[in-house]
């Protein structure tokens, strides 16, 4: 039935174009995709490690924070 419609749709003085024919049944697809999934910015930076995601991070700033705070007290050994 869908491929009836495209078909209609690219159908140029008797004969399926193609490239028309390709055009419609991709934005059709991308249509669909857009209207199901959710869109997301993902920002990598070109220094940014693939292993050192959001987990690894607050752990980073946990042990950073530790750190610092025995700075502070000066229990650190050091």
């Amino acid at each position: 039935m869908l491929s009836q419609i495209f078909r209609e749709a690219a159908v140029r003085e008797g004969e399926v174009d193609l490239e028309d024919y390709t055009s419609a049944v991709l934005g059709y697809f991308n249509k669909c995709t857009e209207d199901i999934t959710s869109t997301r910015t993902v920002t990598e930076y070109p220094n940014q490690k693939p292993w050192l995601n959001a987990e690894v991070r607050s752990l980073l700033k946990a042990r950073d924070a530790a750190f610092r705070s025995g700075e502070q007290n000066g229990t650190q050994s050091g």
